[in-house]
């Protein structure tokens, strides 16, 4: 759909033009041009015998055009009369007599104002489709362009409209009245056609115009699939950066000094997951533009579950009581901006050269200890200077790294204390829902329920801000308990009945075939390791995995970017030993990422443990970054 709209827009701009071509075979017609298709196109044609004593414009047979009255020779126009603005039908006045002039011209100015007004109405209609034609340049790369131009075309097709019903009333009735005194008279089949054929042309175009515009529209709601403006990499590095299954994307390479290679497992940027969800930043925003290319950082709406929302300075999460539908604290997010997974991958993809489909199955050093190589199940490998894994929660990179033991993510349900995590995007049923679902927050919100409960509701994906029936919810719905089903939609419609709106519709809501599943959530607290002398760390979810109850992943994965970056160029600019710069880039990671994934475990059980609930760093905290974190945005 991206080049919908100029195509859109060209074919209104042929049909304008077509349209104006047409309008000036018929304003011209009269106006002594004795020249292929002008000397054809006339109103009307009269038989005249019988009308005497009149001026030079008294032919026979006449013909009234757009200019003059003229006669005949053959089948064009000739000797027409001499050129009126605002040419009026009206025989008596136009051959200065009245003798053998039908009655019913005589005594009434009807024909002569139909005339007239249809005249000056052409003038107009012509007016507006010529403003309309330059204008329809910049519908062919913009909205506002292609909605300007509609109404610019709008308005020549009411006039376009109008001068044609007045130009078939007083030709009809000129017509029938020559005929009824026993003259013969015929109707102008080019003036006619030309007319009624423009008018065919600007609805058409009004049409596509707006229909380019609605395009453009829901292309700017969702995300580019698919970018053709790609970057050039610098080659002035030391060695290969090679990054398992990544997703991100460094500022202007060239400022870097870095080569690299992107491997990714997944088969491409717009691999389709039954179960998504929405990221949140709020103290990491600044990092993120900083990393991001003018360019994309632009258009960064494009990436979040609603590209329409304007984000406010500070955005406010709300907690509910789940009973009574009272507030319960406020956690206040600057610069808070909520992602589509799937669209900010896509999104964050543009321009970089990214190798899909890769699955790592082995990392060796080599003898000498200044490389390493990365095999994959189809066979092929790559050799660089430091791998950098973030392949996710259960990384491969992690367990290649340090083993299965050691490697091994911890489920946050435990036998001691076990919870029903569960994470689904649905779509209901009704418009009339989803805008029900959305009138307490744009965003996000969520209630706590006594019984150790914990219900969010957050729009994961709005392609047409205008239509609710396209709209999709990440429900993210949790409670202590244990459960043997696959499928938890009993367990959770039971929920239903012990919580207030727009909690309880949001699950009473949902059809009884959807499938929503049990999770399992995991977290790894990141630990001192042998980096391979600096050739092999982790960043992101493979660094640093933690459950999702504070809202920090993401953040951290950008702190991950920007502390490894810094620590790279250091390498590269200044000679700081790659294992030196490498070893301070994971012991930073580990305080600042460690803690935070203490601190949301911590988070997850006193929200869902009423008697702690403020306790819970989401109440003392808010959506806070520990002092680490404070650090790298110092240094961002």
């Amino acid at each position: 759909m991206a080049i919908a709209r100029p195509i859109l827009g060209l074919i209104s701009m042929i049909l304008l033009a077509g349209g104006i071509v047409l309008t000036f075979f018929i304003v011209l017609s009269g106006a002594h041009i004795y020249k292929t298709p002008l000397d054809l196109v006339y109103f009307l044609q009269a038989d005249t015998a019988g009308i005497s004593g009149g001026n030079t414009q008294l032919h026979n047979p006449a013909r009234w055009t757009y200019f003059s009255v003229c006669g005949v020779t053959g089948s064009n126009n000739a000797n027409c009369g001499p050129i009126h603005a605002a040419q009026s039908f009206d025989p008596a006045h136009n051959f200065g007599t009245q003798t053998g002039v039908p009655a019913a011209f005589i005594g009434t100015t009807k024909y002569f104002y139909l005339s007239r007004f249809a005249w000056v109405f052409y003038i107009i209609a012509l007016f507006f489709a010529v403003i309309s034609f330059f204008l329809s340049i910049f519908a062919l790369c913009t909205r506002l362009g292609s909605y300007l131009t509609g109404f610019t075309t709008i308005i020549a097709l009411f006039f376009q409209t109008l001068a044609a019903a007045l130009m078939t009333a007083w030709t009809v009735e000129g017509r029938n009245a020559f005929r009824a005194n026993g003259q013969t008279a015929h109707l102008g089949k080019y003036a006619y056609g030309f007319t009624w054929a423009t008018m065919a042309c600007y609805l058409l175009a009004t049409i596509f115009f707006c229909v380019g515009g609605s395009v453009g529209k829901k292309e700017s709601s969702s995300y580019q699939k698919k970018s053709y403006f790609g970057r050039k990499r610098s080659t002035r590095s030391r060695g290969s950066f090679v990054d398992n299954e990544s997703q991100r994307r460094v500022k202007d390479d060239e400022q870097a000094n870095i080569t690299y290679t992107l491997f990714e497992g997944e088969i491409s940027a717009e691999a389709y997951r039954p179960r998504q969800w929405g990221l949140s930043i709020h103290w990491s925003t600044p990092l993120l533009k900083k990393l991001l290319p003018e360019d994309l950082w632009e258009r960064i709406h494009e990436a979040q579950c609603d590209p329409f929302y304007q984000n406010p300075e500070v955005e406010h999460l709300n907690i509910y009581d789940g009973t009574t539908g009272q507030k319960m604290n406020t956690m206040p997010e600057p610069h808070h901006i909520r992602f589509n997974r799937a669209r900010m991958r896509a999104f964050c993809s543009q321009g970089v050269e990214v190798q899909y489909n890769k699955k790592l199955t082995a990392i060796v050093p080599s003898k000498d200890g200044k490389t390493v190589t990365a095999s994959f199940a189809d066979g092929s490998s790559a050799t660089g200077s430091i791998l950098v894994g973030s392949d996710g929660t259960n990384s491969k990179v992690r367990h290649l790294l340090l083993g299965d033991e050691k490697a091994a993510a911890q489920p946050a349900s435990t036998p001691e204390n076990p919870f029903v995590f569960t994470n689904s995007t649905v779509q209901y049923p009704k418009a009339e829902q989803a805008l029900f679902l959305r009138q307490l927050s744009p965003t996000f919100y969520m209630c706590l329920h006594p019984e150790g409960g914990l219900f969010w509701v957050s729009p994961q994906d709005i392609p047409d801000p205008d239509d609710p029936s396209t709209w999709k919810f990440q429900l993210f719905m949790n409670w202590r308990g244990t459960t043997e089903r696959r499928n938890v939609l009993p367990e959770l419609k039971a929920w239903a009945s012990k919580l207030v709106d727009p909690w309880k519709s949001a699950i009473e809501w949902l059809p009884d075939d959807e499938v929503i599943e049990a999770q399992n959530l995991a977290y790894w607290h990141p630990i001192e390791r042998d980096n391979w002398a600096g050739r092999v760390t982790l960043a992101g979810d493979a660094g640093h995995p933690m459950v999702p109850f504070r809202g920090q992943g993401l953040g951290h994965c950008i702190a991950d970017v920007t502390s490894l970056l810094a620590q790279l160029q250091a390498h590269l600019e200044e000679s700081k030993p790659l294992a030196q710069a490498v070893n301070e880039y994971d012991a930073e990671v580990v305080s600042r990422a460690g803690d935070e994934v203490k601190t949301s475990l911590q988070t997850m059980h006193f929200l869902m443990t009423w008697e702690l609930v403020g306790q819970s760093p989401s109440f003392t905290r808010s959506a806070d970054p520990n002092e680490a974190a404070l650090k790298i945005i110092g240094k961002g």
